[in-house]
């Protein structure tokens, strides 16, 4: 008896388990037919709209993915990618790394995805490019730079080389850091000035966190980079710091940079000033740089803090 129950109970699982994969088997088939044919139909809405107006954001992704999964659905991984890093912007502003731990990610569609901020800022810039730049003002510099900075979730330093009549030579990216710092070779920025015969160089960097005053790192840095060009006759027109609501802070019209050289010009200057000038150490130069701009730098603070009506209480400079 206890024989004949087990083989009718094993024959109704069996039962169950045939009707459950006829109905897997139904449910892949009209996922199948639901997406047969999707690409085709993607690629004619590109073709009416190639400025993706009537596309959705997971569907901008998803056909990019096409390039890097060629023979599979992209919808669904375009919308985990996007709940995976919370915005269809932050996707690209993700890793290789990080893409590519993402369920259904390839390797090449993880690399296309990362190329899209870069290539986009390359053609932009190349677009520029085309014709000559006549950069004679702190202004002129601002337009031509800001695209270096969009969307930019670290540091990055940037510099360009003008000719004697201000128009430009060249634009360099010189160094990608952190959040807060992005150290770079003051030699290089020397180096790359002299071999492209540069008469003026501008140098800039952004304030991701959006603090638009210079740090005392900032001004540091901005005096060695004055120093080290000055040495060879080439001048520091400016150093322009970028944050990220489309606010510039520019040595050069706050009258620090002005300063700053003339204080480097007294120091180089004497002869006796030159010679205890060579034989302190860099650290010891650097704090005697600092120092000659310091009470100019803490006047502006002090004017920035009076046009942003920070109360009196606040105002220790």
């Amino acid at each position: 008896m206890s024989n004949k129950n087990d083989n009718k109970n094993m024959s109704n699982e069996n039962d169950k388990k045939n009707k459950s994969g006829k109905n897997d088997n139904k449910d892949k088939r009209k996922k199948s037919e639901i997406h047969k044919g999707h690409r085709a139909r993607m690629d004619d809405r590109f073709r009416l709209d190639q400025e993706f107006n009537s596309f959705a954001y997971h569907e901008m992704l998803e056909y990019l993915l096409y390039l890097g999964v060629p023979r599979k659905d992209t919808n669904e991984l375009a919308h985990r990618l996007i709940e995976r890093f919370g915005s269809f912007e932050n996707v690209f502003h993700s890793t290789l790394e990080e893409l590519s731990q993402v369920e259904g990610m390839t390797l090449r569609a993880a690399s296309t995805v990362c190329s899209v901020l870069p290539m986009s800022r390359w053609l932009f810039n190349k677009s520029k490019e085309r014709q000559k730049h006549l950069i004679n003002n702190t202004e002129k510099a601002v337009e031509y730079l800001w695209s270096c900075f969009t969307n930019r979730l670290v540091e990055y330093v940037y510099m360009i080389c003008l000719d004697n009549a201000d128009y430009m030579i060249n634009a360099f990216p010189l160094s990608k850091g952190s959040a807060s710092s992005a150290p770079f070779d003051v030699r290089e920025v020397v180096t790359k000035a002299n071999s492209n015969m540069a008469s003026k160089v501008i140098i800039a960097h952004n304030h991701p966190a959006s603090t638009l005053l210079p740090s005392l790192d900032d001004i540091a840095i901005t005096s060695r980079v004055a120093a080290g060009l000055g040495a060879i006759n080439i001048l520091l027109a400016d150093h322009i710091i970028f944050v990220p609501d489309g606010r510039y802070y520019s040595f050069f019209l706050k009258g620090i940079l002005k300063d700053l050289l003339q204080g480097i010009d007294s120091i180089l200057g004497g002869d006796s000033t030159s010679e205890v000038y060579s034989v302190l150490s860099e650290k010891e130069k650097l704090l005697l740089r600092t120092k000659k701009v310091a009470s100019l730098f803490l006047k502006n603070v002090y004017d920035d803090a009076m046009e942003r009506s920070i109360p009196e209480s606040w105002r220790v400079l």
